[in-house]
């Protein structure tokens, strides 16, 4: 199962008025990103051990969505004290050990970055956006990929030795019938 699977459905798509948005907080929602946050309901937690996440940054703890609004996710960016994060016109849109965010402006609109350390500028790229991030987060490992070249890389990035990428490859190919 995806982790865009875990969302619901909002019985109601929301409705927003974008020039208060901007007025208050300097920033108006991606194309993309808006539509997922007005027809999904929000706060779900995706933990480690239930779901796996391509890129090794976020093996590093749980990943939750503890927001229910987007004036909470808008609050919670407003309130925080990293003027990077204020700069850069991303949005907390996820709490793990450096946060997930939205990008809104400029080359990271509509993508979604986190940082790899708390040393300025460690921002990367790791989805092109929201439902891209959440299509490729899950609960199993071997359903990542069908291709077994990207699988091993997979295996290779999260720090896999060779005898156990020999395991896991073994169970890749049986289970995918290769």
């Amino acid at each position: 199962m995806n982790a865009l699977e875990l969302f619901g459905q909002r019985a109601k798509k929301l409705e927003i008025d974008e020039s208060i948005i901007f007025e208050s907080y300097g920033i108006m929602l991606p194309p993309l990103a808006k539509d997922f946050l007005l027809a999904h309901e929000l706060n779900v937690s995706l933990a480690q051990s239930e779901h796996f996440f391509h890129k090794k940054i976020l093996n590093q703890g749980d990943i939750t969505f503890p927001f229910h609004s987007i004036e909470s996710i808008l609050n919670s960016t407003k309130g925080m004290t990293d003027d990077e994060v204020n700069e850069k016109k991303i949005l907390l849109i996820a709490n793990n050990q450096f946060g997930v965010f939205l990008g809104t402006d400029g080359e990271w609109t509509d993508k979604i970055i986190t940082k790899v350390s708390s040393v300025e500028g460690d921002f990367v790229v790791i989805a092109n956006n929201i439902t891209d991030f959440l299509k490729n987060t899950h609960d199993r490992l071997i359903d990542i990929t069908d291709d077994e070249d990207e699988f091993v890389a997979c295996l290779k990035e999260l720090d896999y030795d060779e005898e156990e990428i020999g395991y896991e490859l073994d169970d890749f190919r049986t289970y995918k019938n290769k």
